[in-house]
């Protein structure tokens, strides 16, 4: 997947989780060869990453109603918390 997102030309990778690393790894090594352009972070729980995307909120990056965000997660990693904290930001869901 990690390398897919850098193929794709997608601008942000967050990884959630040690479980999911290789999917970092994959994109970090992309951007290190200069094929990708874009940023992998990898924290370790859904508060993190919440805290990673909020801060590209409209007043610092410029995330709207045209950007897309994929939450993709197995339904036991409980992601959804992540996915209804964008859906609630005014502006951008």
């Amino acid at each position: 997947m990690g390398e897919f997102v850098a193929e794709a030309g997608i601008d942000r990778l967050v990884v959630i989780g040690q479980a999911a690393a290789a999917m970092h790894e994959a994109a970090a090594r992309k951007a290190a060869e200069g094929s990708w352009k874009g940023e992998s972070v990898l924290v370790p729980d859904v508060d993190s990453a919440l805290g990673v995307i909020t801060a590209a909120l409209p007043e610092t990056h410029g995330l709207t109603r045209r950007d897309v965000v994929l939450v993709k997660a197995s339904k036991s990693a409980h992601l959804e918390g992540v996915a209804l904290a964008l859906a609630a930001v005014e502006g951008v869901a």
